[in-house]
């Protein structure tokens, strides 16, 4: 006759194994990031080059001219309503007959 074996489990023990706690993920903190402020506006008023009859407001880091008038006192009003309305510092410059600066 076959014997068989009988295998007795060990009872479940009631303390269990602590559990492994997952690695905790390092929260990065937001690091202030540098906003540029936008640089204030400078317009132009200067001699039109070709005719010279004219004067043009222009901005000064473009060659486009944005407007022309007959006379400078028009165009220097009309630079200092775009600076006065863009809020943002912006300034005027003005140049003679001779292409210096003058003051206004």
């Amino acid at each position: 006759m076959a014997t068989t074996k009988v295998i007795k489990k060990a009872p479940a023990s009631k303390k269990e194994a602590p559990k492994k706690e997952a690695p905790k993920k390092e929260v990065k903190k937001a690091t202030p990031q540098k906003v540029e402020k936008a640089k204030p506006t400078v317009y132009h008023v200067s001699k039109r080059d070709n005719e010279g009859r004219e004067w043009k407001v222009f901005i000064e880091t473009s060659d486009k001219v944005i407007k022309l008038f007959k006379t400078q006192q028009e165009a220097l009003s009309y630079a200092q309503s775009l600076a006065k309305n863009k809020n943002d510092g912006s300034s005027v410059r003005l140049h003679g007959l001779d292409g210096k600066m003058r003051r206004y």
